[in-house]
């Protein structure tokens, strides 16, 4: 399949600009849900929490995978739930040098969303 980068930069933002500049924030909302559901799916393909005991470079790379699809919610989401982006946006640091992108996390002291 193709990188998460890949997806975001030519599908997930054009749609997501395109509904938000009409206005439609209801598409742009959907947008940003297939985002996450599709990193849920590369979660559920990949399994990083196992795959850590057998191949530490593959699993770091689907983090940062994961990482930059997060950064992207973050920034997508921030006109719809700005509070809630903000607090994503102060754990999750994006740092660019060159072309090297690379991210650092914070635990959070509670959950974003309750799981139901």
């Amino acid at each position: 399949g193709f990188s998460i980068p890949y997806i975001i930069d030519t599908e997930i933002l054009p749609q997501y600009h395109k509904a938000m500049e009409r206005l439609e924030i209801n598409k742009a909302t959907d947008v940003l849900w297939s985002l996450i559901g599709r990193l849920d799916g590369y979660i559920t393909d990949y399994e990083p929490f196992k795959l850590i005991k057998t191949n530490k470079n593959k699993t770091e790379n689907i983090i940062w995978n994961l990482l930059y699809g997060l950064h992207n919610i973050t920034e997508l989401l921030s006109p719809i739930l700005p509070s809630t982006a903000e607090i994503m946006h102060k754990h999750i640091k994006k740092t660019v040098d060159g072309e090297d992108i690379k991210f650092s996390i914070s635990l959070l002291d509670e959950p974003l969303f309750l799981r139901k």
